[in-house]
C-alpha cells in the first residue's frame, strides 16, 4: 500500500508539468542546453598563462575589486562619450552603455591609446574576444574602421551582434569588390539605364553557429569569438564556443579568403552601445585556435586573463 500511495502521489505532482509547452525552436532548444551545460559543470581551469599569449588589449572592466575603464595590457584608458554605467559582470564587474534617446548619437567608450597590430603594413592575425547579456537587436558593438560614404567602410574591423550573423566584418586587402566573377551567391544589385554596376566593399563576414545565439532575455551571459588569420586565410566566428560549418555566404564568411591581411585603421577603437552588458574583452595579435575558443568559454565560466 505504502508504495502505491508514493506512486500516486508523484503522478500526481508531475500531472501539472504535463501540460507545461516545452520549447520545439532548435535554437532555443540549444541554448537552453548550453545554459544547462554552464551551470552542470565546474570551472575546467584552463591555462591563462598560454591563453596570454599575443595577448595585446584586456579590458575585466575592473581594477581589484573596483570598476575600471583602464586596459592592463598598456594601461589605454577609456573615455566616455556619452553615457556609460558599471554593472555585475560574468567575473566582477562589467559595462551598459545605453542607447542614445538620439539616434545620430551613439554612447561610446572610446581607447585613443590603442594600436593593431600591423606587420608589412596589414593586420596579419587579430582575435577578439568578450561575454554579452544583451536582448536587443542587431547592433554594431566593436568599431575600428573609417567609414566611406555614409555606412561602407573604408578600412578596418569591426564586430556585430545580429541574431543571424554575429561576427566580424572586416576589410581585406587584395579581397575583389562584390559582385564578382566567383560563386558568390549574393544578389547582384541592378544598374538603372546607362550606369555602371554598383558594387559594394570588399568585406569578409565569419559569422556564428547556426544553432547558437547571443540573444535571450538578458539575464544570460554569451561569448563571443572572432578570429582572422592571414596565414591560414581563414575567418572565423563563435558564440559560446560554437563555430559555424553554414555555407550560406560561401565566399565572404570564413575561408579560402585571399588577400594580404586587414587593412588597418587609424580611427579609435570603440565600444558601442546596444549591446546591453559586456564584461571580459580581449584582443590577441595572433589567431586563436579552437580549443583556445573552448577554454576561454570555459563551461560558461569565463577566464579572468590576469
Amino acid at each position: 500500500n505504502a508504495h502505491l500511495i508514493i506512486g500516486k502521489r508523484m503522478a500526481e505532482a508531475m500531472v501539472p508539468l504535463a501540460k507545461v509547452d516545452t520549447p520545439s525552436d532548435p535554437k532555443k532548444v540549444a541554448a537552453a542546453g548550453k545554459a544547462f551545460q554552464a551551470r552542470a559543470f565546474a570551472d575546467a581551469k584552463p591555462d591563462v598563462n598560454a591563453l596570454k599569449k599575443g595577448l595585446v588589449f584586456y579590458l575585466p572592466f575592473d581594477e581589484g575589486d573596483k570598476p575600471s575603464l583602464k586596459d592592463t595590457i598598456v594601461g589605454a584608458e577609456g573615455k566616455i562619450d556619452g553615457e556609460a554605467k558599471h554593472c555585475e559582470g560574468l567575473i566582477g564587474n562589467g559595462i551598459i552603455i545605453p542607447v542614445n534617446s538620439d539616434r545620430k548619437k551613439i554612447n561610446s567608450i572610446a581607447f585613443p591609446d590603442f594600436k593593431d597590430s600591423v606587420v608589412d603594413g596589414k593586420i596579419k592575425s587579430l582575435s577578439v574576444s568578450f561575454w554579452t547579456r544583451t536582448t536587443y537587436g542587431s547592433v554594431e558593438a566593436i568599431a575600428k574602421y573609417a567609414r566611406e560614404g555614409k555606412s561602407s567602410m573604408k578600412d578596418g574591423w569591426r564586430m556585430i551582434i545580429d541574431p543571424d550573423k554575429t561576427g566580424m566584418n572586416a576589410i581585406i586587402d587584395g579581397v575583389p569588390e562584390w559582385p564578382a566573377p566567383t560563386t558568390d551567391n549574393r544578389k547582384k544589385s541592378k544598374a538603372k539605364d546607362g550606369e555602371p554596376q554598383r558594387k559594394g566593399a570588399p568585406y569578409v563576414f565569419a559569422i556564428q553557429s547556426d544553432d547558437a545565439s547571443v540573444y535571450g532575455d538578458g539575464n544570460e551571459w554569451h561569448h563571443v569569438v572572432a578570429v582572422y588569420n592571414g596565414e591560414a586565410k581563414t575567418m572565423r566566428a563563435y558564440v559560446d564556443a560554437s563555430l559555424s560549418l553554414s555555407k550560406r555566404h560561401a565566399n565572404y564568411w570564413a575561408k579560402d579568403i585571399p588577400g594580404n591581411g586587414i587593412v588597418p585603421s587609424a580611427e579609435t577603437l570603440k565600444i558601442q552601445s546596444g549591446q546591453g552588458a559586456m564584461d571580459e574583452f580581449a584582443i590577441w595579435d595572433r589567431a586563436l585556435t579552437e580549443d583556445e575558443v573552448v577554454a576561454l568559454f570555459n563551461n560558461g565560466n569565463g577566464v579572468p586573463l590576469k
